[in-house]
């Protein structure tokens, strides 16, 4: 009985020792030798405190307390390892939580990276960036509603990317966009050959395996989907799906700041293209630019005057619609006529049309282009006199000279040009014959040596005396 109850003591005393050394192997676990230590130090060894000779009661009676601190003593390591146990559960939980956390921090930072994008393109790629970089794809697909089409925006592992429109969805993302729920197919090539069939630009990559479509809506309704198709060998995982499902906000968000991008994009070329009705090109900018323009002296201009003669008593005969529209399709295409010869339009003062050459930019053929665009309406009202689609005749007068530039007014803005130039072109004109083109002597001494002119003579001008003229040749 004796050496049984030392066996025990030993093998004990052993577990102690093979718990200590393994307590000893990590600094982590120093706690828990410590207390070891202290409750070895705090009880002696577990002794036989009895003579050999002593009663056979007190034998048993000393056996008996030894049994019991031994069995205290394994409760105590009990204890230890329950500790333990709870130490390394609590360690569990930490890594855990540190790596939602890390997950969380990942998707926050690709959300804020996939908002950056202005354009639905750019999300897109942006997007798909960061889903091939997580899990392996060989299909990534966005859907955008525009209004009776869908815009789709492919990217086919490795380099295959399109954009095209279709009017019909394909079954899985029509499901998508019908029911608003997410759809996952987990093995395309067993159960949905169709599916495979219809996407002929996969042949020749590896076979699909399962295929993640999510309606993508920040507001009620879908407006767009996201479709992810994986290889056969990498069927997407729960935390896959996870982590693609905590991208979606993101990605939602981000297309409609593209479709408030768009649209505020459309309302601004809307607004330039009314701006630039308005002023010159360059005058626009510099008014967008700085908020206000300067007023500039152009040195060397040619001012153009187009009248309709006998536009009052003629208007008289004619009904208001019909008023109008004569003069709108006439003023179009003399619009057309000064851009192709670099001229900027003025102004229409009733039925009269003032245009300029030489600004806002300069240029030294300004009188060679004023006077080719003046036989240009001459030779447009020519036609249309002879074809019996307009009962109007016109008169044309050009003149030469330094002129200022800018916009005048606060809500109703215009660009318009002063100087005595202006006004000697308007002379040119109404002291001019009908069908014919008056020039100044300024203007003839340009355009001399490209266009054939016919003398005149002098010619009396208010205000300024008695000036000499040229026509141009006809045409």
């Amino acid at each position: 009985m004796i050496i049984f109850l030392i066996v025990v003591v030993l093998v004990l005393a052993a577990a102690l020792i093979i718990l200590l050394n393994k307590l000893r192997k990590s600094a982590q676990w120093a706690h828990f030798e410590a207390r070891l230590i202290q409750s070895a130090n705090a009880e002696p060894p577990l002794r036989l405190e009895v003579a050999p000779d002593a009663p056979e009661s007190a034998m048993a009676e000393a056996i008996n307390k030894i049994i019991a601190k031994a069995g205290e003593r394994q409760l105590e390591v009990e204890k230890i390892k329950q500790s333990e146990r709870q130490w390394q559960q609590q360690q569990v939980l930490n890594k855990d939580y540190e790596s939602l956390l890390d997950r969380l921090r990942l998707v926050g930072q690709l959300g804020q990276d996939i908002t950056k994008g202005l354009t639905v393109s750019e999300l897109f790629q942006k997007l798909n960036e960061v889903l091939q970089a997580s899990f392996p794809l060989i299909m990534v697909q966005l859907g955008v509603r525009r209004g009776d089409v869908w815009q789709c925006y492919t990217q086919v592992k490795p380099s295959n990317y399109s954009e095209q429109e279709v009017s019909q969805l394909h079954p899985v993302t029509d499901w998508v966009v019908r029911h608003e729920e997410p759809l996952l197919l987990e093995d395309i090539a067993a159960h949905y050959r169709r599916f495979l069939s219809e996407l002929p630009q996969w042949e020749g990559l590896p076979s699909a395996g399962s295929c993640l479509a999510l309606p993508l809506a920040s507001k009620p309704g879908v407006n767009s989907w996201l479709m992810l198709v994986t290889t056969a060998e990498f069927p997407l995982s729960e935390a896959q799906m996870e982590f693609v499902r905590a991208l979606v906000p993101y990605v939602a968000v981000s297309l409609d700041n593209a479709r408030i991008y768009l649209d505020l994009d459309k309302e601004k070329q809307k607004a330039d293209t009314l701006l630039h009705n308005i002023l010159p090109k360059e005058v626009a900018e510099e008014l967008k630019a700085k908020g206000k323009t300067e007023a500039r002296l152009f040195e060397h201009v040619t001012v153009l005057f187009t009248d309709f003669v006998n536009f009052t008593g003629t208007s008289e005969r004619m009904s208001p619609h019909e008023l109008v529209e004569e003069l709108d399709a006439c003023f179009k295409a003399f619009d057309l006529i000064m851009e192709k010869h670099g001229l900027e339009k003025i102004k229409t003062i009733g039925d009269a049309y003032m245009a300029v050459s030489g600004l806002p930019v300069e240029r030294p053929d300004h009188a060679r282009a004023a006077v080719e665009a003046a036989r240009e309406i001459l030779a447009y009202v020519n036609w249309r006199r002879n074809e019996g689609t307009l009962i109007f005749d016109i008169r044309i007068g050009l003149h030469t000279g330094p002129v200022v530039a800018g916009i005048v007014g606060h809500t109703k803005f215009a660009y318009d040009i002063w100087g005595d130039a202006v006004n000697v072109a308007s002379r040119m004109e109404n002291t001019g014959e009908v069908g014919r083109i008056q020039i100044s002597e300024a203007v003839y001494n340009l355009v001399k040596d490209q266009i054939l002119c016919e003398y005149r003579g002098s010619v009396a001008i208010k205000n300024k005396g008695d000036l000499i003229t040229w026509w141009v040749d006809r045409v």
